[in-house]
Formats: C-alpha cells, structure tokens, sequence
C-alpha cells in the first residue's frame, strides 16, 4: 500500500516548531527522524507522511489540521482564566485541545462570512453593569426557552440535550469531552460574532453540565471569553466579579429563589440536609449543589453544610458514572468525534464537504475522522429541519 503524505505549508510547519521552542535538532530528536529531513520539510523539499505530520503535530502543540494552512496564523491569544486557583497548571494536552477549538472557531467564522451569514446580535449584547434580570430575560427570550420546558425534561440528561439543542439553534457550538480532568477547569468560552463555542467538561454531571452552559452562555451575553469557574460566586477581583455575575444570572434562570426556600422550610428537620438537598434537585432537575447555594445565600444553611452537599453530589454521580460505564460499554468512536466537534459544528462540516465547499481532506482535517467513515458521523447528528442562524 503506497504512503500517505500530508500536504503541508513548508512556512506553517516550520513557524509551529518555532512556536514550541524547538530547534531543529531538537525537533528531529523528538520525532525520530535526522535533522535534514526537519529542514526538507520546512523549505518545501520533502512531505512528511501523515503519521510524522500528527506526531510533530502533537509535539508542537498545534491541531493538525493547522499545518494546511496557507500561511501561519497569527498565533491564538491565550483565554483569559476565571478560574479561582489561577496558579494551578493547564496541562499541555488541555492547552492543545483549546487551541483546535480556537482554531475552528476561526475557520467556522470565516466560512459563514463567506456563505454571508449575519452576525450574531446576542453576541456582547450586554455588559457586567446590565441589571441582571434583563440579561437573564434576553437569554431566555432568545434561546426560546422556559424554566418549565426546563423542568418537564424531568431528568438532568434530558435537559442538557434541551439546553444544547437550543444553544446551537442559534448559531453556539457546544463542544464536549471527557479527557480534560475537572480539576483543570468545567468550561470554556471562544467568542466572535458569527460562531461562539463553549466546551463542557463530560466529567462533570448532567445538572452541573446544564449550570455550567447556562454560565458559559452569560459569558457570550456580555462577550468575555475564557477559561471559567462556576464555583466563584465572591470576590473582589475582576475575574471573580464576572465569575459571580454570571452564576447570579445563571442560578435566576434555573431557579425560583422563593419557590426553594418555601421548600425547604416546609422540609421535617429530623431530614438530613444532604437528603432535602438532594430531593428539592430533583423535583427541580438541578444539582444539590444548586439548592445548597441558594440556601445558603438565604443563611438557611452554613457554608460547611454547603461543603458537605457539594462533595455528597460529587460522590454521588462517580458512583451514577461507574455504574453507567459497567452497563453501557464504551462509547462508539464516532459518537466521541461528534460529541468533541459539537453537533452543529459536525453538521456544518459535512454540509459543506457534501455540496463540495471544502474538499474531504479539508473536512477530515477538521472533523479529525476519516472520510470514509464521514456517514458514522451523520448517524451521530441529530435529526433537525435545519440549524437555524439569527
């Protein structure tokens, strides 16, 4: 069987070892290969196969399919990080996967411009002085979307599929994987006019995941990108004032306060907090988590209390995931391509390909799956009339 060779930009290849911080000895150690075939590939002279073009990939931290590119890009601006410990450490692996939705934000924006699509008005609509019952109105108008649609899911699972259905009806990736530990971060936010995309962390559960998006979407709202941190709800910087004023719009969303607290204090109190935390979640198809903050917002419960029903849920969905993983087996490799893309993203790729937009190699490249399995990813994409663009 003849190799395959990638048709890689000589100046884009050589720009990303440049970018890792790697001289051409270096490079060539690292990939196994002498330091002359590096050079031949970088002053146009040799191609690499398709396996050396992913391992420099991935040695370079770039997403492959840069390496097509006609030029090198301007390099991705760092997003900004929400996240309370904002010490901890990124792993290089998380950093690459943010930097292809990045880059595929970038592409997809492009190509909309191109096929004329609008910009998306709800896109920095508002900003963090916005009363925030406007913000949360708008988002709910927009998204075409009620707190009793929310509840008649009647289940956590069913209402992130509502919540992501909605989102990307109107024009907002949403990207998800479970390769990115929860520690690291729950959530990102990439933002432009025509194509934002928001990542959530599969780890994370399906109520804490609808929290999360809700956020995120608050985020696009009042346009500031970055890598986010539900769990900051106080604070005096800058990053933990948007932080809070995003859970605020998100919780006001997902929530009735009054109704809760009428709730709990009908509650018997011989019931374990965790236990009336954990009831009122579902009742209202929201995290104990969600209940315990507002509870203790309202000083019915102390903040070790909340602790406590925060970890209690933690421990609760590992158990819920593991009993998941022994029944339900592994996850098809093309469901895990569609779910990593997003559903909208994936559609639009192959829309494209299809009526002869791109090229195939152009939609592997992005989707990162063979063409010749492209129709295992149609069978992964809900079915819709049409993604719907405003």
């Amino acid at each position: 069987m003849p190799r395959e060779y990638a048709q890689i930009t000589p100046s884009v290849i050589r720009w990303a070892r440049e970018k890792a911080k790697l001289t051409i000895d270096q490079a060539a150690e690292k990939l196994g290969r002498t330091p002359t075939d590096i050079q031949k590939w970088e002053n146009g002279e040799a191609l690499p196969t398709l396996a050396q073009a992913r391992s420099a990939a991935k040695l370079y931290g770039r997403a492959f399919a840069v390496f097509y590119l006609p030029s090198p890009p301007d390099d991705f601006e760092p997003l900004r990080d929400f996240r309370m410990n904002q010490d901890s450490i990124i792993s290089s692996k998380s950093l690459l996967f943010i930097r292809q939705i990045q880059w595929k934000a970038e592409w997809l924006a492009e190509f909309l411009v191109s096929e004329g699509s609008q910009k998306l008005d709800f896109v920095g609509r508002y900003d963090i002085n916005s009363p925030i019952e406007d913000v949360a109105s708008n988002i709910i108008e927009t998204l075409d979307i009620s707190l009793s649609d929310h509840r008649a899911t009647r289940s956590p699972s069913k209402a992130l599929s509502l919540w992501i259905n909605k989102s990307e009806n109107c024009g907002i990736n949403i990207v998800r994987d479970s390769s990115i530990n929860s520690d690291e971060f729950r959530g990102f936010v990439i933002i432009n006019d025509y194509a934002p995309f928001i990542f959530l962390n599969s780890n994370d559960s399906y109520s804490s995941r609808v929290f999360t998006l809700v956020h995120e979407l608050v985020h696009v709202w009042i346009n500031q990108q970055g890598i986010i941190d539900p769990i900051v709800w106080n604070g005096t910087s800058a990053a933990n004032a948007i932080e809070t004023f995003c859970n605020r719009i998100a919780q006001s969303i997902l929530i009735k306060e009054t109704e809760l607290i009428e709730l709990w204090d009908s509650e018997n109190d011989t019931a374990s907090i965790i236990k009336i935390c954990q009831d009122i979640s579902s009742s209202m198809v929201i995290s104990p988590e969600m209940v315990a903050r507002c509870l203790l917002d309202n000083k019915r419960i102390s903040h070790n209390d909340y602790q406590l029903v925060r970890e209690a849920g933690i421990d609760l969905w590992k158990k819920h995931k593991e009993k998941q993983r022994e029944s339900d087996g592994m996850v098809s490799p093309s469901l895990m391509a569609v779910l990593k893309n997003g559903y909208l993203f994936s559609q639009i790729v192959l829309n494209a390909y299809q009526t002869g937009l791109i090229s195939g190699r152009d939609a592997s490249s992005l989707l990162n799956f063979k063409v010749n399995n492209f129709g295992k990813l149609s069978d992964n994409i809900p079915l819709r009339s049409h993604y719907a663009r405003q």
